[in-house]
Parts: structure tokens; sequence; C-alpha cells
């Protein structure tokens, strides 16, 4: 919402100025040492009496350690009050419009081993399991009881017995939800975040909302160049980037807490950095009112949220259900136009999985990625894949190796 600041509140604002000695370079420091985004011609405008982003003058309320009160800041001509959820409201279906092919561009499509597919050919439901509290008191005796090193995926060592309700990972998209997702490599959780953005892009979850996806790789490589960088400026200057050239239209929208901030792979952030990337994360849990999910390996257990309100799920594995979803929606992209040759390779596939002789194979379907590797070589051998794992893999990476050849001549 636009406002002016009353007569009484340039005044209360002078008065203040004074008392701390403050001139216009002193702002300027105070507002770069606190990550307050300031630019003078803001404060000009607030000051003179001239229309500002209500985000601004509470800005300024705030370096100037003053609450405003009723009467101080006056809405826009034009304005009422009551008019300040429809005016987020459009500012919100703005932004989402001008930022939605860029969404679409980071998030659309799914990785296969060799190949991209729009993520909603592909996808299968991921579920997470919740109440994992216990998770991070077990010591090494208790998370080896029960693992079998022979037999058991090697990521299922940190989870050792641990066990939670199993539930849709939409179902913990709520409103100002804060969520930290475990999950071994390659489980998903990327694939995850990416099915919440479209799902939320295109109107079906969290529609009054603004889907933000970060890798936070990219937003350390940013903060190395600029360490005094806060994450809603960096934020800022994406959206900047994408044409949402209003002022302060996206602090306003974090502000409000009307943001779906999608952040990926905190276990990925080098460790020189990750003390200042948790800094900034941390800061912009302020914002509380956003809906907030992080990504992080299993294995990383030294980042703990759980102070700021942060649920912990763990990405869990696939059932019979997912895997027939995944293998069905895997053969049909790869027949393309032929949708019934597809669903026909795919009831081989699955037969050929049940059977006993392929236990140990089928135990690795239980993640997208192995699971993805099992049907290329299916594929590719024309029906069939090895009974041993380590013949599975290498087959996999020949497959792969060949494929990558052949495009390397094609260029």
């Amino acid at each position: 919402m636009r406002v002016r600041a009353s007569k009484q509140a340039i005044r209360k604002a002078k008065e203040a100025l004074s008392r701390k000695g403050w001139n216009d370079t002193k702002r300027l420091e105070i507002a770069k040492s606190c990550n307050q985004k300031l630019h003078s011609q803001q404060r000009s405008n607030f000051f003179n009496g001239k229309v500002v982003e209500d985000s601004t003058a509470y800005k300024i309320g705030f370096l100037l350690d003053l609450t405003w009160e009723d009467g101080d800041l006056e809405p826009e001509v034009g304005k009422k009050k009551q008019d300040k959820g429809s005016d987020i409201d459009e500012l919100v279906q703005e932004v989402r419009s001008l930022y939605h092919d860029k969404i679409e561009y980071d998030c659309g499509q799914m990785q296969l081993l060799n190949r991209q597919a729009p993520i909603d050919d592909l996808y299968a439901d991921v579920y997470v399991l919740e109440d994992i509290a216990k998770l991070r008191s077990l010591n090494i005796t208790e998370r080896i009881q029960g693992f079998d090193p022979s037999a058991d995926n090697p990521n299922s060592f940190y989870l050792g017995q641990v066990r939670g309700e199993r539930v849709s990972g939409l179902k913990v998209v709520t409103d100002g939800c804060k969520v930290m997702c475990l999950g071994a490599p390659g489980s998903g959780k990327t694939s995850y975040l990416y099915y919440v953005a479209i799902q939320c892009n295109k109107g079906e979850l969290q529609a009054n909302r603004v889907p933000i996806f970060i890798r936070l790789i990219d937003f350390t490589d940013t903060i190395k160049n600029q360490p005094e960088l806060s994450l809603l400026n960096y934020i800022e200057n994406l959206f900047h980037t994408e044409g949402v050239e209003q002022p302060q239209a996206i602090e306003t929208i974090i502000t409000q807490g009307r943001a779906l901030i999608l952040l990926d792979g905190l276990d990925e952030v080098p460790k020189d950095f990750s003390k200042l990337v948790l800094s900034r994360i941390r800061e912009f849990c302020k914002y509380r009112k956003n809906s907030i999910i992080i990504t992080c390996r299993t294995n990383a257990l030294d980042y703990n949220f759980s102070d700021l309100k942060f649920t912990q799920v763990i990405v869990a594995d696939f059932e019979q259900p997912q895997i027939e979803i995944f293998a069905n929606k895997w053969f049909v992209t790869v027949a393309k136009s032929n949708k019934e040759a597809g669903e026909a390779r795919a009831t081989q596939f699955l037969e050929k999985l049940r059977s006993r002789e392929y236990n140990r194979i089928r135990d690795l379907a239980v993640t997208p990625i192995l699971l993805n590797l099992i049907c290329l070589v299916f594929d590719n051998d024309t029906g069939d894949f090895p009974e041993n794992r380590a013949k599975l893999y290498q087959r996999g990476i020949n497959i792969l190796l060949k494929e990558w050849d052949a495009q390397k001549w094609d260029i």
C-alpha cells in the first residue's frame, strides 16, 4: 500500500534524527549495516510528505526506533485503509504473472539421466516422514541397529530405525509453513521443490503467494563477492531481471508474508561460506508469515533451525504404487507419441522387477535416481537388466557414455 507521512510523523522522525545526531550519510551507513535497502529518493519523499510504499515508512521507523501510531501514515489519496487487502492481492497476482515464465524455465523440466522431460509428465508424488526430532539424538550404535551393509541402501544408515507418519509432500506446504526437508542423494528433494513451485505457478497450490525458487549454491556464488547482500536484496535482484520494476514490490510482498520461498541444496554450500549463508537465511526468517521450504541431505545434520520453528521431514522411500506410477510415466515419456507401446513396455518392466531373482535390484527402486537407472538399462537392453547390482551400475554407465559420445560428434 502507498502512504504519505503526516506532519506529526515527519516531526517525530526529524526529532529522532536530531536526538541521534544523524545526517544523511549516517542514515545510509546505519541502513546498510542493518541490511535495510533505503534509497535517497525514498527518504526524500518521506520527509517531504510525498507518497511512498508503506514498507519504506516502516523501514524508516525501524531505523529511528519509532513505532507509527494511528494518523502518522495517511493512505494515498483515492485509497482507503480497508483497501489494503485488495492492494496486496493485486500486487501478488501482477508479480506472479511477471515471474511465471522464470519459474516455468527453472522448475518445469525434470532431469532424467540422459534427457529432460516436463515435470508433470514424469513426477510421482513424493511422500515424507514427519515427527523425526529423534533423529538428531541418535548415537552411532542406535543408527547402526538393523542396518545390513550388504543389502541396505547406505544412506539409510543416517535414519537408523527412525520412522514417522508417511504423508504427501504437498500436505506439509501450508500457509506460513517452515519446513526443513531432508533426504539422501537422488531421493527426489529437488524434484519435490520443482513440483511445489510449478503447482503454485499454476495456481493449484498457495495461489495467493509468489513462488520463489533459489539454488543456494547460486546465492553463495553471489555473496562471495557481495558479503553484505541480504537474501531479500538477492530476491529483489532476481525479480528486477525478470521485469518486476515497481519500487519495492518484492519487499512489500515479503514483508506482508505473501511468498513461497523454496531454497534448494543447503548441503551444497561450501563450508567456508556456510556460516554466512545460514546467517542470511536466519535473517530472512524474521519475515515469518512467508512459507519457507529448505532441502538438505540427510547426513548434513549440523543445520538446525528448530529455534525458528522449522519442522523437519525426511523424503520417504518409494513404495510400490509410486514405483508403478514412475515406471509408467518413464516409459510413456520415452515412447513419445506411442503411448500404448510405452504402457506395454512399463508392464513388462514391472513384471520383471517383481520376479524373485531380482530382489536386490528391486530394493534399489525405492529412490527416483536409481529407479531411473533401472528403467534406462531395461529399455536399452531389450527388456532385461542384470541380477547383480555392480553389473547394473556398469551397464548404466556404459549406456550414458555411449550416448554422450554420440552427442559430442553430432555437435
